[in-house]
């Protein structure tokens, strides 16, 4: 890998990169010229970044279609000769220790690199996804410390411009669910710790972005889980450690319990509005609501009343229900934690 003389450095989130957004079926191009536009708008917003780091999760899934492979590879060309770092993330990790990006190692003209292992350049130091098993360990706390101490090595002579990429869950993260990376069963660093040691942290993995002193959490690009609104990529600059944040042509995904007209004034038309009635509403007041939310791009109405069975109201007819989504409405149901659902289901895969 060369040593780079270093300018503003490129931060880019998760992109999940699948064959749709979610919600796609809810509006009439699939959500395709968004998913171009903010793609774009990444590649002109970090042009004069160099590197680039994408903070692992570039796919959605260990095998892809070769639509979301032509998808990617397109993007990637358009940044033409800067340097990519990609951090191996754990949705295209395969057991054997082969990825679903290995690939970007045979195009041998482009100064493009997949970051497997803990690896560092110039001050730079990289971190892919690692779970229990690849430590040997059977028990995430023992990991995590374990992690810990191989990032925080002294054979790394880390200094105070030292700046650590990782897809790892950090701790006191906030994620997008409400709660705190700390309750994932997994690895989770911790951010003091980090931060003894590194004058700067990004993070992947978490879709909800963070920064507060020297750790930013990246977040994820594309909304694609109610509750999410806004996106980022960021620029940060190793001279100062400073990131700044470039906002992306996303289009929101409201998430309101029990919401009044007013609730729905200020927000965005260009948007996906899932509303839940947990009270029970008059005919007249649930018309009223389904009028205004017929603004939107797209909408969902949940009545969800105790004792009742749920009633599911779309704008264009009945969802084709993503196996994901089917977890997060039986989660809810249940009253279940839907990241232990979804960590399930994502090893019996």
């Amino acid at each position: 890998m060369p040593k780079n003389n270093l300018q503003l450095i490129g931060i880019v989130g998760d992109q999940h990169l699948r064959s749709a957004l979610a919600y796609a079926d809810y509006i009439a191009d699939k959500r395709a010229a968004e998913q171009q536009k903010v793609l774009d708008t990444i590649v002109e917003s970090l042009k004069n970044c160099n590197p680039i780091v994408f903070m692992g999760d570039q796919l959605h899934g260990k095998n892809n279609p070769s639509s979301v492979i032509k998808t990617f590879v397109s993007f990637i060309e358009k940044f033409k000769d800067k340097t990519l770092y990609f951090l191996v993330g754990n949705h295209e990790t395969f057991s054997d220790g082969t990825t679903a990006i290995d690939f970007i190692e045979e195009i041998k003209d482009k100064p493009w690199y997949v970051i497997k292992g803990i690896s560092m350049i110039n001050n730079m130091v990289f971190c892919p996804y690692i779970d229990k098993a690849e430590l040997n360990l059977t028990d995430n706390g023992k990991a995590a410390k374990k992690l810990l101490s191989q990032l925080t090595s002294p054979k790394l002579k880390l200094n105070s411009k030292s700046m650590l990429f990782i897809h790892q869950a950090i701790s006191n993260s906030p994620t997008t669910s409400g709660s705190t990376a700390d309750l994932f069963n997994e690895i989770v660093l911790p951010r003091t710790e980090l931060e003894k040691h590194y004058g700067f942290i990004a993070g992947g993995h978490i879709h909800q972005h963070y920064y507060k002193g020297k750790t930013l959490v990246a977040g994820s690009v594309f909304t694609n889980e109610a509750g999410e609104t806004e996106k980022n990529v960021w620029k940060l600059n190793p001279q100062t450690l400073k990131a700044v944040s470039v906002p992306l042509p996303v289009m929101p995904i409201y998430s309101l319990t029990d919401p009044d007209i007013a609730a729905l004034k200020n927000l965005s038309e260009n948007a996906i509005v899932k509303t839940v009635f947990t009270k029970k509403q008059s005919k007249d007041d649930v018309e009223a609501i389904k009028r205004k939310l017929r603004k939107f791009s797209a909408f969902i109405l949940i009545e969800q009343y105790p004792r009742k069975r749920s009633k599911i109201h779309f704008d264009e007819g009945m969802l084709e229900f993503s196996v994901e989504q089917l977890l997060e409405m039986y989660a809810k149901a249940r009253k279940i934690d839907l990241k232990q659902l979804l960590f399930a289901y994502d090893l019996i895969k």
